[in-house]
């Protein structure tokens, strides 16, 4: 499995990167966060201990394309026949063992969400409703008073734009995503452009 662009959780720094960023930015760390949310809430509930979370990740690796080598990247270093038989649930793994087939379980699935991001457009299109963006400005508490602008929490509703924008996330463009953003924006009123660098953008009722 190629480990490329937003294939990655995190690239982007959903957690620890500045405040201030350009809006495409904001938006795909919050893109990132909503697939974190869809892959951990979708994801198999039993913890790999107890027998029913350890055999559905097995069938889950066994019944994808990718089962074996996800596996492998995790660690597991035992014999293909061993493997086989982890999957026909004749044999199986051990306790440490048993923790790298949760890492492969959770990195395929992680994978096989982001290679296409089909069901993420959908659920943002909304049946053609959309969703709003809820725009935050800037962070200005290290900006002096005097030099502090009022800017205010703007909302504005995405429809059209998913299909771009997801595309955009999907392939980590940022300067797709950036251009994409400044569009979007420019019919929020003549101070459009001091939204261009905000402190957040949320998906209201995503």
């Amino acid at each position: 499995m190629a480990d490329t662009g937003w294939q990655r959780f995190g690239l982007y720094g959903a957690d620890g990167m500045p405040q201030n960023v350009h809006g495409g930015l904001a938006l795909a760390r919050s893109l990132e966060e909503l697939v974190q949310r869809f892959l951990r809430d979708g994801g198999i509930k039993s913890p790999v201990t107890s027998t029913r979370g350890l055999n559905g990740r097995l069938k889950y690796l066994a019944t994808h394309e990718g089962g074996v080598t996800a596996l492998r990247q995790a660690g597991v270093t035992v014999t293909d026949g061993t493997i086989r038989r982890w999957f026909t649930q004749t044999q199986r793994p051990g306790l440490a063992n048993r923790e790298l087939v949760d890492t492969a379980y959770w990195t395929l699935r992680a994978h096989n969400m982001l290679r296409n991001l089909g069901w993420l457009k959908r659920h943002l299109d909304n049946k053609g409703r959309g969703i709003t963006l809820e725009i935050y400005p800037v962070d200005q508490t290290t900006v002096r008073g005097k030099y502090r602008r009022d800017l205010n929490v703007r909302t504005k509703k995405a429809r059209r734009e998913w299909p771009a924008f997801i595309d955009a996330f999907q392939h980590g463009n940022e300067t797709k995503l950036q251009g994409r953003w400044e569009a979007f924006i420019r019919d929020i009123d003549s101070d459009w452009s001091a939204y261009t660098y905000v402190s957040h953008v949320g998906l209201i009722g995503a």
